[in-house]
């Protein structure tokens, strides 16, 4: 069987990734009734998981190197890659790589749907996430070496700033690669949704798509996470799933910030339909 079987689901964090897992977790089991949250993960692979790094390197995680971070990272997707025709993997890496190594090796990759954003509306997203100020966030969404740091839970994540993230997953990748913006979701789910499932070259039920969008509905997902919560939170995020809308920063981000933010990705954002 062919390696190439990883379908990634990419962004940047805050910009969509978990609601289109939701929709594809939806579409993809078609059960009559919408998918309890944790349900998603079912459907899609994390390619930064602790304790598997610590089973396949033999080490603590924290004790990990750039090199042997990748050279793990590495095994990891060759076992996901071999069990299944097309495997779902979340990821918020670039396309890049370190040591030598790829962070989304081409020979097991089949193609990939990215998820942007308005870095304006991202930018209270991310900080609300990590709780940060805004500033601060806008910062780190401008920094060449922006990286998550290793959790209980996930390895290291690198990240780099959003314009870069943006144009590795968006400019000449020798796979397919569906483009989403988390503003064209907001307007026509539906249409984004099957749009992005025939470029990966997956069947297109329209019916099905319909459902799914029902059933992973924004209000849907915030009122399963009120009701039983939802282990991507922020451990100090009062809710995953805020407000879900474009254009709160023209009333929630700082004027100064916004220009900021203009100044270090103006180039990207234009291209994009956000200036």
């Amino acid at each position: 069987m062919s390696q190439q079987t990883l379908i990634w689901i990419a962004s940047y964090p805050k910009s969509g990734n978990t609601w289109v897992r939701a929709l594809l977790a939806n579409y993809m089991l078609g059960t009559d009734k919408p998918l309890p949250l944790e349900t998603i993960r079912s459907i899609s692979h994390g390619d930064v998981p602790r304790p598997t790094y610590e089973r396949l390197s033999g080490r603590p995680a924290d004790q990990l190197d750039a090199e042997a971070l990748m050279v793990t990272r590495h095994a990891h997707l060759k076992e996901i890659a071999a069990a299944a025709p097309n495997n779902f993997v979340k990821t918020h890496y670039p396309v890049g790589q370190i040591a030598g190594r790829a962070f989304i090796p081409p020979a097991l990759t089949k193609s990939a749907i990215y998820v942007l954003r308005n870095p304006l509306d991202l930018v209270l997203s991310y900080a609300d996430h990590w709780n940060t100020d805004h500033s601060m966030a806008g910062a780190q969404l401008a920094h060449a070496r922006n990286t998550v740091a290793l959790t209980h839970k996930t390895v290291p994540q690198f990240l780099g700033n959003w314009s870069d993230h943006v144009t590795s997953w968006t400019s000449g990748r020798a796979f397919s690669v569906a483009i989403l913006r988390y503003e064209d979701l907001l307007v026509d789910t539906s249409a984004a949704l099957a749009g992005a499932l025939e470029t990966i070259g997956l069947p297109v039920e329209p019916e099905r798509v319909a459902q799914a969008v029902r059933f992973a509905d924004f209000r849907e997902l915030a009122r399963q996470e009120a009701e039983g919560g939802f282990e991507e939170r922020g451990s100090t995020q009062a809710r995953f799933f805020r407000e879900g809308r474009a254009d709160q920063w023209r009333q929630d981000l700082d004027p100064a910030i916004a220009i900021r933010i203009r100044r270090d990705h103006g180039a990207v954002m234009q291209r994009f339909g956000y200036l």
